[in-house]
């Protein structure tokens, strides 16, 4: 194999992973409606978003430490990534302002230049650990701990890192929510649906996480001779953080009236909440066989609530409860789900080919 190929090998594998490519649509959809938003306030977020995406865009380091390479290997492979995301983002403007005549997004296209820009231009420290010579150590990322809980397994390798990804994941969606309700109200513009779009938009965005933890946390359970029925009863339970959330978050938001769609967005919220879990863990967990069938139940039961709802043959509460409902009932298969997993393979990232350990603990 001569270097080329090996080089083309090493970045397919450790940098085109089934978690960056996962993720690419959601920065191409938010770059096109970036591009196509009208004039305000909303369009300058959606413009932040896609500068942030493209700048946190790039490969796993662990990845290339479990191999030993340099960082300046690692830095390499984040400028091309770095780079074919800028065209596409690019690309996608250049679409929007044919197919949509909004003109062409100058601001945005600057932005994305220099953020490419930057990251083409920065290089690793010499003096930074990994920058030249390549070790074989691996660099503690912090403890996983949860202060309040007892220093025991389950807490360590379930509830701990569960909890800490469900209360961020959530906590964010909800601040970024409360933000956008304040200044629509100060606007006298409130809209329900525009915090909801937001913080759905946020909770995909951070799917990846969510499915590391808690994949990583089955796995590590199972090598330290957890049980797997154990394991699924714990996730069920915690997967209830956000409803939890919500309605604490809900509960303050009504009582203080922040708009007019203030239930409204309680309550959607709500059913984000109650339907995201189920998703992720389907996504995680399941094998090709497993995932297609469950998949295909939850997707068309939501469907069908979302039909009834929107057609008014259910009122808001109803469907809540139906949610709930199929929560407890997704609550039941997991523990087969967890039966049937086979430790650090299957889901989704199977369905790419991988072969290196993308979901790092």
């Amino acid at each position: 194999m001569n270097r080329t190929s090996h080089e083309f090998q090493l970045f397919r594998h450790l940098a085109l992973t089934p978690y960056n490519l996962i993720l690419l649509p959601f920065g191409i959809g938010m770059t096109l409606l970036a591009a196509i938003a009208a004039p305000g306030w909303q369009r300058w977020f959606l413009v932040f978003l896609v500068l942030v995406y493209l700048s946190n865009f790039s490969p796993d380091f662990r990845d290339y430490q479990a191999v030993n390479l340099s960082r300046i290997h690692w830095a390499r492979h984040k400028q091309i990534l770095s780079t074919g995301l800028a065209i596409l983002m690019l690309a996608t403007l250049g679409v929007a302002a044919v197919t949509f005549s909004p003109g062409t997004d100058w601001i945005l296209a600057g932005g994305i230049l220099t953020v490419l820009v930057y990251r083409l231009l920065r290089l690793p420290r010499p003096k930074e650990p990994w920058a030249e010579t390549p070790q074989t150590r691996i660099e503690s990322k912090g403890s996983s701990t949860v202060g309040w809980l007892a220093m025991t397994p389950m807490n360590q390798i379930i509830r701990a890192p569960q909890l800490k990804t469900w209360l961020g994941l959530w906590g964010s969606c909800l601040m970024v929510v409360l933000v956008i309700d304040l200044i629509s109200a100060f606007l006298e513009t409130p809209d329900a649906l525009r915090s909801f779009s937001v913080a759905l938009t946020i909770a995909f965005m951070t799917a990846v996480p969510v499915m590391k933890a808690l994949g990583g946390s089955l796995d590590t359970w199972i090598l330290f001779g957890g049980g797997r029925i154990r394991w699924a009863q714990q996730t069920a339970l915690i997967g209830l953080t956000g409803p939890v959330m919500v309605l604490i978050f809900g509960a303050l938001y009504i009582s203080v009236g922040v708009s007019e769609n203030t239930v409204t967005t309680v309550a959607v919220l709500l059913g984000v909440a109650l339907t995201f879990p189920i998703l992720i863990t389907l996504l995680e967990l399941g094998s090709r066989g497993s995932t297609w069938w469950a998949s295909l139940a939850f997707i068309a039961t939501t469907t069908v609530l979302l039909v009834l709802l929107a057609l008014e043959t259910l009122g808001g509460g109803t469907v809540l409860g139906l949610l709930f409902l199929q929560y407890l009932g997704f609550a039941m298969i997991l523990p087969k789900m967890a039966l049937r997993h086979v430790p650090f393979t299957g889901g989704i990232r199977s369905w790419f080919g991988s072969r290196l350990g993308e979901r790092g603990n």
